[in-house]
């Protein structure tokens, strides 16, 4: 029984891991693929490099809309509706007209994608404490640490195979996989009676409580200087490596 119950776990933390993982591969899988992008649309490197910007924009806003969101409504139906939500917008990426397009429906995806990330967290949080809920949060730090270095290699493969279009396509099979283990393997979470209140104002309160807290801002500061280093890198390097 034991041994059932484990192998249980193993596969529902692995599952969690996936949802983690789906905020770097939708920000990173495609970089390699901006200089055929830019030719693909006949526009400029720095209109490529918005679309970079704009999913970065809706991973951020996502996070702060979905998590209250899953507080309110429970994990379930917010994380299933964001899942068929990356799939469309991955599908919509792929058929873009234009470039103006393409970046709009980047931030959809981004901001789709990040429901993974927060409501994976929020769950493991209802489920486990402890040391429990320590390995768990071990693993998916873990998990969303290693996969930024993995998903550019897997979106070189792809374009090896295929073109900037079929990246999409491949976000779009993940989207598909992630609604139907929504459906079947992810349970609700969060009872009614533990919900918070959808009240504006007690939202709004919490983000004030969050914003005067200096340990909050003096740590949320630093990461956000460090990230924005890194992908000033990461969306300028594809143009300069693949001239050389």
């Amino acid at each position: 029984m034991n041994s059932k119950t484990n192998n249980h776990q193993v596969r529902f933390a692995l599952l969690l891991a996936v949802f983690c993982a789906l905020v770097p591969f939708t920000v990173d899988m495609y970089l390699s693929s901006f200089p055929e992008i830019m030719k693909f649309f006949g526009t400029n490197a720095s209109m490529v490099q918005a679309s970079l910007t704009s999913a970065l924009l809706g991973l951020s806003l996502g996070q702060i809309v979905i998590g209250p969101l899953s507080d309110v409504h429970g994990r379930r139906k917010p994380l299933l509706f964001s899942m068929i939500l990356f799939f469309i917008s991955s599908v919509g990426c792929a058929i873009s007209p234009n470039v103006e397009v393409f970046i709009i429906l980047r931030f959809i995806q981004g901001f789709s994608a990040s429901a993974g990330l927060v409501i994976a967290r929020a769950i493991v949080r209802d489920l486990y404490n402890g040391v429990e809920l320590t390995k768990f949060f071990a693993l998916l730090t873990t998990i969303t640490s290693v996969t930024p270095l993995l998903s550019p290699l897997a979106g070189s493969a792809v374009i090896s195979f295929t073109s900037w279009i079929g990246v999409f396509i491949v976000t779009g099979i993940v989207g598909i996989y992630l609604t139907i283990m929504t459906v079947w393997r992810v349970k609700e979470t969060l009872p009614k009676t533990n919900r918070i209140s959808s009240d504006f104002k007690i939202l709004v309160k919490n983000y004030k409580t969050l914003l005067k807290d200096r340990r909050f801002m003096g740590y949320g500061l630093a990461s956000g200087i460090l990230f924005g280093g890194c992908f000033a890198y990461i969306s300028g390097s594809p143009f300069i490596y693949q001239n050389i």
